[in-house]
């Protein structure tokens, strides 16, 4: 076997569905289903939902009807121009159930709006926030950022818990006003254990994230600031999702630029690769069958994307993998958008699928769940040198109906062929590694890839991404003569670990040079050297390679 030396090797993580392997490929690899939808493109728009970009956001939950019976709602908030309104739709068929009370009645600041975004917390209470301070005036008079509380659809008397003054952490741009916030607003945890918190970002100059945290089960919240350190601050369609409840890390979303995951302390963690397109916003994150997503609202400036893009970010939002995108609410009778304004919200089904709620802004509002039980499993792929062989590598964390692995390989980008099986191990919620050897590699090989095929028991198939080595000798190898004896041609072999001038000559045995072939300089790489015995007389000889400062020398035989 010839020794074949690996130089670089690259390892590619991949995500698994079910051990469905998702592949970097545009996230509408995976498709959604529709529950319902009302919007421009279907023709059905409520005249509830406005077209002069108020109709902006909106939220998901159980909450409680009014007579202590938890049901399933979607509220939409409509604001910006008077009169303000939160919509009540039935979160099963989008069926309009009315408004929720007192909405009218709050107060409007006057640089800002009454209420721009909504929540629901985990156990039901509804959460709707302020505008404040997008005035950036130099004599302005900074207004305090406010939340309010209703204990169910019914409750006409909402509470004040948030009424906070916002510092203003953007005194380069001459304001004496505090910071803008509460375009977005994102609300995770419970009232009743304390674990309630809500985020929001500021906009436009200040770099500053508010996170507001309770400790008398909702009745009031406490807040402070959170610089994001190694960014300059950016755009006023800013959303932010927090990982968990208290003082737990966040992704914040900016409208034109690819979502940044932060620790608690606003340090900077990673940002995303491309797994989100360009323009995107309203970010929320959710955790599904042992997996970790985020889901954002996606838009442009034509109409023509505006839908929800689900991407797993199990492995860190570096290294996310899209997943899927719902419908397009761009695809015929749009109205314009030109905010980029939209919202997402998440139910996690019992089954592991996800429902997202979308609303896109002037253009409507749907449910969609995904096709099947979002990936559960996460797997990694590795293909390293062994002695003279590749060692392949690959575990999951769990199968779904797995019948087996095809290990598939392909010799310089040449088409891919399968060399060898590994069996699956049906469904199983137990962690399997798995290997593979490949001792057949061709001599001269330069990049070799390879791929799983996985296959499950009812014939289905899955790809995985290609995993890419790439070959180099340790040490320069002269490897003789194939054949040897040499009738008529054979092959001279070579192997250089860095590029050399190299000069291969034949010799008799009484040392002298009978033919020199090949001279000149060479790649780090295994090589060939075609070698015609044709006029030389049957005997032994010797062949001798000189490079790098060494010479290496080997027998072979000429029979005529």
């Amino acid at each position: 076997m010839l020794m074949k030396r690996i130089a670089t090797t690259l390892a590619i993580i991949l995500t698994a569905l079910s051990w469905l392997v998702v592949s970097t490929t545009p996230a509408q690899a995976q498709s959604f289903s529709t529950d319902w939808e009302f919007s421009t493109a279907e023709g059905n728009l409520p005249s509830y939902f406005r077209t002069n970009n108020d109709t902006r956001y909106l939220a998901y939950g159980q909450v409680d009807d009014g007579n202590g019976t938890m049901v399933e709602r979607v509220l939409i908030l409509s604001g910006g121009n008077d009169p303000y309104e939160i919509r009540i739709l039935d979160a099963n068929d989008g069926t309009d159930l009315g408004t929720l009370p007192a909405v009218t009645s709050l107060p409007t600041p006057s640089d800002g709006r009454k209420l721009t975004d909504i929540e629901i917390s985990d156990d039901g209470f509804i959460i709707a926030c302020n505008e404040v301070n997008n005035a950036f005036g130099t004599d302005s008079t900074t207004e305090n950022f406010k939340c309010y509380r209703w204990d169910s659809l019914t409750d006409s008397s909402p509470e004040t818990v948030v009424d906070y003054s916002v510092p203003d952490n953007s005194p380069s741009n001459g304001s004496t006003e505090g910071d803008w916030v509460g375009r977005q607003v994102t609300m995770v945890g419970s009232m009743s254990d304390n674990s309630a918190t809500i985020l929001t970002t500021a906009a436009r100059e200040s770099s500053y994230v508010y996170r507001f945290t309770t400790s008398d089960n909702g009745q009031s919240f406490s807040g402070e600031a959170i610089e994001r350190t190694g960014r300059p601050p950016t755009g006023n369609i800013n959303g932010v999702a927090p990982l968990g409840p208290g003082a737990s890390p966040f992704i914040v979303n900016v409208l034109n630029v690819a979502p940044i995951q932060y620790d608690a302390t606003g340090a900077e963690v990673a940002q995303d690769q491309g797994a989100f397109t360009a323009f995107t916003n309203s970010i929320k994150y959710f955790e599904a069958g042992g997996k970790q997503w985020a889901v954002s609202f996606r838009w442009d400036t034509t109409g023509e994307n505006q839908f929800a893009e689900l991407v797993d970010v199990s492995l860190g939002l570096g290294t996310a993998l899209p997943y899927a995108s719902t419908p397009n609410f761009g695809r015929a009778n749009e109205q314009n958008n030109t905010n980029g304004t939209g919202d997402v919200a998440v139910r996690v089904n019992d089954d592991d699928t996800a429902t997202i709620f979308v609303l896109a802004t002037n253009n409507g509002v749907g449910s969609y769940t995904t096709g099947s039980a979002l990936p559960v499993e996460l797997a990694n792929f590795d293909a390293r040198q062994s002695g003279d062989d590749v060692s392949l590598t690959w575990k999951t964390l769990s199968e779904t109906n797995n019948q087996r692995f095809e290990i598939e390989r392909a010799i310089d980008g040449g088409s891919f062929a399968t060399i060898g099986q590994r069996a699956g191990q049906g469904t199983s919620t137990e962690a399997t590694s798995y290997s593979f050897v490949d001792a057949s590699i061709p001599f001269g090989a330069e990049t070799i890839d390879y791929r799983l095929r996985q296959v499950d028991v009812d014939g289905g198939e899955s790809m995985s991404d290609v995993v890419t080595v790439r070959l180099s000798a340790d040490r320069l190898q002269l490897l003789g003569s194939a054949p040897n004896p040499v009738i008529s041609t054979s092959k001279i072999r070579y192997a250089l670990p860095e590029q050399a001038n190299v000069r291969v000559a034949l010799y008799d045995v009484l040392g002298r040079e009978v033919r020199v072939l090949e001279q000149g300089a060479r790649a780090a790489r295994e090589h060939s050297v075609s070698f015609d015995a044709s006029g030389l007389s049957s005997g032994v000889y010797f062949i001798r390679l000189e490079a790098m400062g060494q010479t290496k020398t080997t027998r072979v035989s000429v029979v005529q």
